[in-house]
Formats: structure tokens, sequence, C-alpha cells
């Protein structure tokens, strides 16, 4: 019993030992890692002291560019005489419109439409310029944020290209052995497409050889390049089918042009700046 008793007490003190060790390299890594932390909690605030000082900066110039905005639109409807002044405020044009569009700063429809039928004339008279056009897609995208309401979701929405469209039955009638019936436009709804890309080329192919195509409330997003329209495989060869046009009704428009884009580009462009109406016819054919 005593030689037990005695490992007992050996056990405890060598427990309270590794104890006293435990505490005292816990509070020597503290008095070590306390500078650090210092530094951390010091750099943290600095960095936060940064950044919102940057967000200041970044109100002011969102402030500054909104009081730009009526100026610079009311520029572009003086008609200077050298190009070189129309292609400087074309790309000064598209900056203040690009920070608006962000900013979702608010502009009325009269001084829209002006600007609109503005750019239409410019776009016709330099269609070699590319800031007529960078320009342009800049104020297409900007009037189209101020005309949907409510504002569509940028991200989350399905791409057009998977889902079926549903056409509205309007008339159905016998004639002879068979029953003729007639239809609405393919619809298209809360949903966005990618106009200048391969899946877009073959949806549309396909689709606008039966119909019109109706995009409601949708995401049209364009970035300068083609759309294709050609017969699909399962049509008959040397069979010849018109095509329809498309229709865009109450949608947002994410448009992108860096350079002279193609002329399919040019034609979209050019109809959305026409436009004064909240539903747009354009054929995809011109």
């Amino acid at each position: 019993m005593a030689k037990l008793d005695d490992v007992d007490r050996r056990l405890g003190l060598t427990e309270q030992k590794l104890n006293h060790t435990v505490i005292v390299a816990a509070a020597a890594v503290t008095l070590l890692l306390a500078p650090a932390l210092t530094w951390i909690m010091v750099s943290v605030h600095s960095h936060g002291e940064r950044m919102a000082a940057i967000d200041i900066q970044l109100k002011s110039i969102a402030e500054q560019q909104q009081k730009m905005l009526p100026s610079v639109l009311r520029q572009l409807l003086d008609k200077p005489q050298s190009k070189e002044d129309i292609d400087q405020r074309l790309k000064v044009a598209t900056s203040v419109l690009a920070a608006a569009r962000i900013q979702k700063t608010r502009s009325d429809l009269p001084t829209l439409q002006a600007n609109g039928k503005r750019l239409l004339e410019v776009t016709t008279q330099h269609p070699d310029l590319p800031s007529a056009w960078a320009a342009s897609a800049e104020f297409v995208s900007y009037a189209s944020l101020q005309q949907v309401q409510p504002v569509l979701p940028v991200q989350g929405m399905p791409q057009c290209t998977d889902l079926p469209g549903r056409a509205r039955i309007k008339t159905v009638r016998p004639e002879g052995k068979n029953t003729v019936m007639t239809h609405g436009p393919l619809e298209f709804h809360d949903c966005q497409i990618v106009l200048d890309s391969e899946a877009a080329s073959a949806k549309l192919s396909h689709d606008l050889i039966s119909s019109d195509v109706l995009f409601e409330r949708c995401i049209i997003i364009y970035r300068g390049g083609v759309l294709t329209l050609t017969q699909p495989p399962e049509i008959q060869t040397g069979v010849s089918l018109g095509l329809g046009n498309i229709y865009f009704k109450q949608c947002l428009f994410a448009i992108t042009i860096e350079r002279v884009p193609p002329p399919f580009g040019k034609h979209l462009t050019q109809v959305l700046l026409a436009s004064t109406e909240n539903t747009v016819k354009f054929d995809p054919r011109s």
C-alpha cells in the first residue's frame, strides 16, 4: 500500500508540473503574439478607415456623375462640326452613362427619347466611328433600365435557349378534312438570352421558321457579334420558309460594343435607339 501511495504522490506532482508548464507556455505564447495581434488589430482598423474613405470618394464621384448626366445628354443634342469633337463627346457620354446605369440614376423620358434620336443620327452619319456605337450601346442599356419596372434581377434567371416557347392559340377552324389553327408568337418570359451566341442562333433559327418570337421581361444580352440564322437540318432541302419577327416587350438590354459592329449589331442598335415604346419589333433579316 505504501508503494501505491508513493506512486500516486509522484503522479500528482507530475500532473502539477505539466499543468504549470502548460500555463507558462500559454503565457509565453500570449506575450509573443501580443505585438502581432496588436499590429493586426491596428491594421484592420487602418484598413477599415481606408475603405470608409474610398466609399466616401466613390459616393462623391457618383454624385458628380449624376450632376453631369443632364449636361452630357444636352451636349449630345448639339451638332458640332468636327468629327473629333463628336468622338470626344461620345467617349465622355459613354463613361457617364455607364456610371449612371450602375448608380441607377434617373432621367426623364423626353430627354431619353431626344438623345436616342440624336444617337441614331450620329450612327447613321458616322457608321465607322466606334465611339458612336459604344455610346449608343451604353445608352440603350441605360434607357431600358429606366423603362423596365420593377427592375429585373440580373442574376439567377434561366437561359431562354433552354426553355420551350409557348404560343397562344388564336383561332381554330375546319377546312375540309383538316383543322386549321392560328397562333400568336412563341413567348419566352423571365429568362435571359445572349443574342450573339451559338445557342441563340440555333434556337431562333428553329423557332422563327414557324412563328414570330416574343421575349417579355427578359434580359437581352448583346456583345457586338452576329446572330446567324440558318435553315434547320430537319427542314427539307429546297423548301424556302419565311422567318418571323422578334418582339422585345419590357426587356432589359445589356449591350456592350467596343468596335464597329457587324450589320446585325448596327440594325439592332438603331432599332432600339429609334424605339419610343416598351414593345420593340425587330426584323432579324434586315
